[in-house]
């Protein structure tokens, strides 16, 4: 039912199926794998984390089975082990291996199979662990393995055995889910995806937030005040836009997943914006709206700088061209009120005023940063 229960009880069932076995973890390692261990009762042995040293050091130690536990992508800083040293330990003192993928899979890989995919080491572990969330989208966990040891855990594992099975449709969206992220779409999806992360550590790094240094997709930032989690919340909300993989107008979705909304470009582009660079940022913006002529944002930001620029009649342009493709831009309706204010349309600028009301009841900054340009202008 997930992949907290595939290694809980995994881990379990290996103590029933090899008697005098120890498990030998990283002591990083998640917290479904430190619980499938205690519950376990087998001896154990920690290693310091990718220390290959303390690691020999704890091998040599042990007087059973050894079983070797570790994870490719580490969830809290980002890191990955030391996978091929740790294999060659593992050989090197005859232990069983068991390598959690759970935040690599679908992410890594050729076909999304996993970080072991990557390095082309899939066959030199004994047991893979992954999950059907994360990216595949889902719920539901698994291991992978010989034939012989998933038959032989699956045979003796109350966690599968006594635990509800997953809905079909939960199996048939994991299907269709893997299927798609084996095939050239998965593969797009894998360098968007790596590109938006890269992104956002450069993001966060610019607003002086310190982000964990590593060379995978996970973000971890370092808050060292209180007041920063703020900040992180509403960049890291307006960082992933996302947009539905359907026309505009469409009745139904094309059984494709949703992709980021913008480019880098753009968020360059906003960026020489709110830095007052307006030329810089039409330039872009010029180049992205020869590809994307019917994206809202775009027009709504050229709007923007060509009003700063005092260029009215094309702000006005962009601006109904943005309202055109998205009459609920509440962006485009702040900024379009704005001109009618610049140009003495008040009345005109009260209609937005209006509109905005009616969608967000009151409740945006759009609604009140136009009605005091409103009150402004009217006294």
């Amino acid at each position: 039912t997930s992949a907290f229960v595939a290694n809980e009880w995994t881990l379990i069932s290996l103590t029933k199926i090899i008697n005098d076995i120890e498990f030998v973890s990283d002591d990083n390692n998640h917290a479904s794998l430190i619980q499938g261990i205690l519950k376990s009762k087998a001896k154990k042995h920690l290693f310091k984390h990718n220390d290959m040293q303390d690691l020999e050091d704890k091998l040599k130690a042990v007087k059973g089975t050894p079983c070797l536990i570790f994870e490719s992508v580490y969830s809290m800083e980002g890191d990955v082990a030391t996978i091929k040293e740790i294999l060659d330990l593992a050989d090197k003192y005859k232990a069983i291996t068991y390598i959690d993928e759970v935040h690599a899979v679908g992410l890594y890989g050729e076909t999304g199979a996993g970080w072991l995919e990557k390095i082309g080491l899939q066959d030199r572990v004994d047991i893979i662990s992954g999950s059907f969330s994360k990216a595949v989208g889902l719920h539901g966990g698994y291991i992978a393995g010989d034939k012989e040891v998933v038959d032989a855990i699956r045979s003796i594992s109350p966690g599968f055995i006594f635990t509800t099975s997953i809905p079909p449709v939960i199996c048939a969206g994991a299907l269709a889910s893997v299927k798609y992220l084996k095939d050239d779409g998965g593969k797009e999806l894998r360098r968007l995806h790596q590109e938006k992360a890269m992104e956002l550590k450069t993001l966060l790094t610019d607003y002086n937030i310190e982000v964990y240094p590593n060379e995978t997709h996970l973000v971890p930032a370092l808050m060292m005040r209180a007041s920063l989690n703020l900040l992180f919340l509403l960049i890291f909300m307006s960082f992933f836009l996302i947009t539905p993989a359907y026309s505009a107008g469409s009745d139904s979705s094309d059984d494709k997943p949703a992709k980021p909304a913008h480019s880098k470009e753009y968020y360059k582009a906003v960026k020489l914006i709110k830095a007052g660079s307006f030329d810089e940022a039409l330039v872009i913006l010029e180049n992205i709206i020869q590809k994307k002529p019917d994206d809202a944002d775009i027009h709504n930001y050229m709007g923007f700088s060509f009003r700063k620029k005092g260029m009215l009649e094309k702000s006005a342009y962009h601006y109904e061209q943005a309202l055109d493709i998205n009459p609920k831009h509440l962006g485009a309706l702040e900024y379009q009120g704005e001109l009618y204010i610049a140009l003495g349309e008040i009345e005109k600028a009260k209609a937005n005023l209006t509109k905005i009301d009616d969608i967000c009841w009151r409740q945006c900054s759009e609604l009140r940063e136009l009605k005091q340009a409103i009150e402004q202008a009217v006294n």
